[in-house]
């Protein structure tokens, strides 16, 4: 259940991240931080279930690396690496 609020957080910051952008989103890339006890494939089911379809991030890829670097400052976090928008 830790990772339904973490991804919901994850969706409110991408979505404001896309308020200056036209275009949906077609990749988002983040990472799991080495500490953070999160499971990349609970965060992928709570994105499915809860990115609206009127999401500009509605239909993106969701890419997941998991770190192993415990010393990272952002280890205990999950982190948006970078946001591709779709062309149009």
């Amino acid at each position: 259940m830790h990772e339904r609020g973490v991804v919901e957080d994850l969706i409110r910051h991408a979505e404001s991240l896309c308020d200056d952008q036209s275009a949906p989103v077609s990749r988002i890339d983040i990472t799991v931080g080495a500490l953070s006890g999160l499971d990349p494939d609970h965060i992928r089911h709570y994105a499915e279930l809860l990115i609206s379809d009127s999401s500009p991030l509605a239909g993106a890829e969701l890419v997941i690396d998991v770190s192993d670097d415990i010393s990272d400052p952002a280890a205990s976090s999950l982190r948006i690496d970078s946001m591709t928008f779709q062309d149009g």
